[in-house]
């Protein structure tokens, strides 16, 4: 039997190795080990909170916390595998003195199985910065345009400050903190709801991972407004140098503003007239040139409907040398006031009119030709000027007198001189002095101014 057992042992001992290397053989055709990259494998870092206590912010570079990892196993093994089921991690902990972190990578399945693990990124790149924060006003703005005849009112926000927190390298490029509404074709009021955009210098919005916001959006709140023409008008105050006058002509740049606003005052207004404490002419003796802030004068509840409009308008106000001419004034006009009782005044001249010279400027001055102007003579004025006033009796009052005649003229128009009419006091009822009526002119000129 041994005989058996060893008669060409040798030829066994080579069968036995064959066939293992046979089914060696088969096994790796049938479960090879190959090699295969999985991607992208996101990498945990872990003890962040050990550069944060510190007071300081962390960033990854080069996205190298984005990597891919070759895995070497058996087909079967590799075929069961996926991404989610390899994990790589980050210990800020073990960061070198290059700002560098190993990256260590396993998988949660088949770990024993697995030949090689291997990460094609084998370093964290990592930057360290001062931790900063700041506050910024929450701005709201508007874009597009509303429907025509509409601008935008009012707007309110619910929240107006925001703080914000991140690398001192990105937090100081931040300028303004912005929500916007687009009011394109808007003729309403409307209430809504704005993201909070952070931007720099340029405009331009800051998107960094690293930047955390109180704030990421605000409740918006936008009036709208009824919007329309209406002219400017200039009250003009002061007095021009002697000689000179305001011819009363103003213009102004603009000459029209659009205002916005709602109700009956903004509906009624058609045009804005400025008083004349805003244009004042005093001492000039040219035209006036200056720039008037009409926003004071808008009416409650009605703004500029150009918010780039600051109000500021220039304007110009003629002034030129005053000019005289004659005139005739009606003596059917002319009344008399102040006549003691019992008694009444009638002038002597049986002429229409009296000449008389005014002196003015523009427009209401060329159109005045004296037939609208009335006067009066103070009778009481006249008799004061009696030395033996104290004296007179019913009967002494009585006679001819010359009083001075004060006009009522236009606005523009001045005398020029000084006129002083003759009247004759009688008592009531009794008949006029045989020489009370006089064929002359019982007008005078007292003075020329």
């Amino acid at each position: 039997m041994k005989r058996k057992l060893t008669n060409n042992l040798g030829l066994k001992i080579l069968a036995v190795v064959a066939s293992i290397l046979l089914w060696f053989v088969v096994v790796n055709m049938d479960d090879p080990v190959i090699s295969r990259t999985y991607s992208p494998i996101n990498v945990e870092v872990v003890n962040g909170n050990a550069i944060t206590s510190e007071g300081k912010v962390y960033e990854i570079l080069n996205n190298s916390d984005t990597i891919s990892v070759v895995v070497t196993a058996k087909r079967s093994v590799i075929d069961s595998l996926s991404r989610d089921n390899i994990k790589a991690t980050a210990d800020i902990m073990d960061m070198t003195f290059m700002d560098t972190v190993a990256i260590d990578v396993k998988s949660n399945k088949y770990a024993d199985k697995i030949e090689t693990i291997t990460p094609k990124t084998k370093n964290l790149k990592v930057a360290i910065e001062d931790l900063a924060k700041k506050q910024f006003s929450i701005e709201v703005e508007t874009i597009g345009t509303p429907e025509e005849g509409h601008c935008i009112g009012n707007v309110s926000s619910n929240i107006n400050i925001a703080s914000v927190s991140g690398p001192v390298s990105v937090v100081s490029k931040i300028v303004r903190v912005i929500a916007t509404v687009d009011t394109s074709g808007l003729s309403k009021d409307i209430s809504t709801s704005s993201s909070v955009q952070l931007l720099d210098a340029n405009d331009v919005e800051i998107d960094s991972k690293l930047v955390t916001c109180s704030v990421e959006k605000i409740h918006v709140d936008v009036e709208m407004l009824q919007t329309k023409n209406v002219g400017l008008s200039f009250a003009v105050g002061g007095n021009p140098a002697i000689g000179y006058g305001a011819t009363g002509e103003v213009d102004s740049t603009p000459s029209t503003i659009t205002i916005a606003g709602e109700g009956t005052q903004f509906n009624s207004l058609e045009q804005l007239t400025i008083p004349q404490q805003a244009l004042s002419v005093e001492g000039a003796s040219s035209d006036v040139d200056t720039v008037v802030n009409i926003s004071n004068y808008l009416p409650e509840g009605i703004i500029f409907a150009d918010r780039e409009f600051d109000g500021k308008v220039k304007v110009k106000a003629y002034v030129a040398a005053l000019q005289i001419k004659d005139v005739a004034i009606p003596l059917a006009g002319i009344t008399f006031t102040n006549i003691p009782e019992g008694y009444e005044a009638v002038l002597t001249d049986t002429a229409d009119a009296m000449p008389y010279k005014v002196r003015g400027i523009g427009a209401a001055f060329d159109a005045f030709d004296g037939l609208t102007a009335t006067g009066t003579i103070d009778v009481s004025k006249v008799l004061l000027q009696k030395a033996d006033q104290a004296e007179n009796t019913a009967e002494t009052l009585a006679g001819l007198y010359h009083g001075q005649v004060e006009l009522v003229l236009p606005t523009g128009v001045t005398p020029a001189e000084t006129k002083t009419a003759a009247f004759i006091l009688k008592l009531t009822g009794d008949e006029l002095p045989a020489s009370g009526h006089t064929t002359e002119n019982a007008t005078g000129e007292e003075s020329n101014e």
